[in-house]
């Protein structure tokens, strides 16, 4: 038998391949030519067209987590999320997976979305009740917002068990084709792995590891943001962050001389909204390293206990959001309002607040 010839490299592949190498070599040399106020300044901007096309979503329910991490079950990662109270009509509807992460669970191509679903679960179904509730269902995605910008459909993601199980009665019944076999095989994979995820909760919420394995995952978070040691203290939050804050409250900068401390107020508002939205957990440890000392005020501030690789880059692109949805503001109300869209409280933030007993004490940025 004859060897089949290798086909010979074009001279397009080739310069298509060196485009992509160009491409991503030119990418990391003008990230490393950028300054710290280059980079704050594309993250100011970026901040800016996000506020924008989130104030084209107003009145759309509103996903509070979710985006980061998947739901794996088994070898699958399927996008999830969390939407906010009073989203949905039922609470437990508010933990949804999106359409195209239900299309991959069951081994179906991310195309047709919804209706290619509903034709599918009709053509299933055997029992008329669950046909109309199941077709219903996926019939009537929710659309909503992601936490970090963007619109996505989903459904709830307890769809996602009553749709296998609803296809492996229909192979036990013999209503699928041939053709719809990968599709059994992985609806039965989903169900597997969903048992085993289930166990697994309930053994942590029965012992209570649930808290302490939330706990150790935010150690090793902490460890990349903070640094074991104090840091020299150089200027981190520059005056167009209070410049805009003294506006918003109506407060006059100009009468705040040099070297005069802060009002306390300003403090409590850098803790809520610079640190608290920093990352979960982060404003605890930073309060127990550096301590208030005379009942008012503490020794050192807080950003020099982080890390110079992780902590102060997420820092300095965390201030540049927040001082241009400041500049986008007209008043302290509307910022809170625009602050909550492109930097929300998490879920985690509050958990970690509660569980350890957060205390509410004063903050100088």
């Amino acid at each position: 038998m004859a060897k089949r010839k290798k086909r010979k490299r074009s001279v397009t592949d080739a310069a298509r391949e060196l485009s992509k190498r160009g491409s991503a070599k030119g990418g990391e040399v003008r990230r490393d030519r950028l300054t710290p106020e280059q980079r704050a300044e594309i993250a100011r901007k970026a901040a800016a067209a996000r506020w924008q096309k989130d104030a084209d979503t107003e009145g759309m329910p509103k996903a509070i987590c979710g985006g980061k991490e998947p739901l794996r079950i088994g070898k699958l990662e399927l996008p999830c999320y969390v939407l906010e109270e009073g989203a949905v009509e039922e609470d437990e509807d508010r933990r949804v997976i999106t359409v195209s992460g239900l299309q991959k669970a069951i081994g179906m191509s991310p195309s047709g979305g919804s209706p290619r679903l509903v034709t599918f679960a009709s053509s299933i179904a055997d029992n008329p009740s669950m046909r109309k509730d199941l077709t219903a269902r996926l019939n009537s995605p929710v659309e909503f917002v992601m936490p970090q910008g963007g619109i996505a459909k989903g459904y709830s993601a307890l769809l996602l068990g009553q749709f296998c199980d609803a296809i492996l009665e229909a192979r036990r019944n013999d209503r699928l084709s041939e053709r719809y076999k990968e599709i059994a095989e992985a609806a039965e994979i989903v169900m597997r792995g969903l048992a085993n995820v289930a166990i697994i909760a309930l053994v942590d919420e029965a012992t209570g590891y649930q808290y302490i394995r939330r706990r150790l995952e935010l150690a090793e978070v902490l460890d990349k943001y903070l640094s074991d040691r104090m840091a020299p203290w150089t200027k981190t939050f520059h005056d167009d962050f209070y410049i805009e804050l003294f506006r918003l409250k109506g407060w006059d900068f100009k009468r705040l001389k040099a070297g005069d401390p802060k009002p306390l107020e300003v403090g409590r508002i850098t803790r809520d909204v610079v640190y608290r939205r920093l990352h979960p957990g982060i404003v605890r440890e930073l309060e127990q390293r550096n301590p208030i000392i005379d009942g008012v005020r503490r020794l050192y501030k807080h950003h020099q206990w982080l890390s110079e690789e992780i902590g102060h880059p997420a820092l300095r692109e965390h201030l540049a959001k927040i001082v241009t949805t400041m500049k986008l503001s007209s008043d302290w109300i509307s910022f809170e309002r625009n602050l909550t869209k492109v930097l929300p409280l998490n879920m985690d933030q509050t958990f970690f607040e509660e569980f350890f007993d957060d205390d509410l004490s004063e903050l100088e940025s």
